[in-house]
């Protein structure tokens, strides 16, 4: 997706994941810290880890579609590959919710190693998302510098239309 309401999509996309991501961190690091609260709240934790999954892959898709438009401007190679280890991070942190919530969905006393699994499970969930908050914000600060390199470089070169 190359615009969104007739603007560029990329810059408005970008800003969900890096919100999202550090706030699932922060959540999952609450329900791996209190396991009473995770077998209540572990569905919402998956939800969340499904939001922020596809709120990179907006962000990223975008971005794509963004590529060819300044890429004889700046290099972007640190910045996609900061941006492909984040949708990695992302991708593995929203699995790790969905098993932690379907552990609890079956931890009863006929299954008391569920209970030792999920919390295993919700503790690196909670280090993935955690890592995916340093990435996002790394690649967030790679494009911000992206853009302002830019910018001064078409100023120096006159180039029209920035």
């Amino acid at each position: 997706m190359k615009t969104f309401l007739g603007l560029p999509a990329h810059p408005l996309f970008v800003h969900a994941p890096l919100v999202l991501v550090p706030l699932a961190a922060l959540a999952a690091l609450v329900l791996a810290a209190r396991p009473q609260w995770r077998r209540r709240c572990s569905a919402a934790l998956a939800v969340a880890g499904l939001v922020v999954m596809v709120a990179t892959f907006l962000a990223m898709q975008s971005g794509e579609a963004f590529e060819p438009a300044v890429r004889d401007v700046v290099n972007l190679d640190t910045h996609k590959s900061l941006a492909e280890t984040t949708r990695l991070l992302v991708a593995l942190f929203f699995v790790g919710t969905v098993a932690v919530a379907a552990l609890d969905r079956m931890t009863n006393d006929d299954r008391p190693w569920a209970d030792k699994a999920a919390q295993a499970v919700v503790t690196v969930s909670a280090l993935l998302a955690v890592a995916g908050s340093v990435w996002i914000a790394r690649t967030g600060h790679e494009g911000a510098k992206l853009v302002w390199d830019g910018v001064e470089l078409t100023v120096r070169l006159g180039i029209p239309g920035r």
